[in-house]
């Protein structure tokens, strides 16, 4: 396939230029002569010429503050809570999800069981799983293995 352009995936709005991060990206590739890993992408922007510089957090208290955040979701993402289901098979949940603002609370995380007592919050929860669904079939649009999956994911977003 020929490439048309590069933009930001959507929900992503970074103060670069998305084909000059790309062109980091490969720089960086051919320079190692191997896969990139996350920490050679910090290195690689330390320096305060880099294009990339101004995209991190360099003061080490804020950073660690988020990086804290970031932990605190992992967390929360890892836990599962196994229902038994009738024919004795077990189905696994994430317990904790995150939910958009509803009339009566603000965007946060809540126990699924919660949720399912919440119409509202059940469907924030819904658009937002269809919503990763279209994402992950835009990610893998160029494998037609899944063309049977497409077909079912673009059924269900319609």
């Amino acid at each position: 396939m020929k490439i048309k352009e590069y933009q930001w995936r959507d929900g992503y709005r970074l103060d670069a230029d998305p084909e000059a991060i790309t062109g980091e990206f490969n720089r960086l590739r051919k320079k190692l002569d191997r896969r990139v890993q996350a920490e050679d992408v910090v290195k690689a922007a330390k320096p305060k010429n880099s294009l990339l510089h101004h995209l991190f957090e360099w003061d080490d208290s804020t950073a660690a503050q988020k990086y804290r955040e970031d932990q605190a979701r992992y967390i929360m993402r890892a836990v599962v809570v196994v229902y038994e289901k009738p024919d004795k098979q077990e189905l696994k949940v994430r317990v904790i999800h995150h939910v958009a603002e509803t009339a009566n609370e603000p965007a946060g995380y809540d126990h699924v069981e919660t949720i399912f007592e919440d119409p509202e919050a059940q469907r924030n929860v819904l658009a937002e799983a269809l919503e990763e669904l279209k994402k992950w079939r835009r990610k893998y649009a160029a494998l037609s293995e899944l063309a049977e999956v497409f077909a079912t994911i673009d059924e269900l977003a319609a």
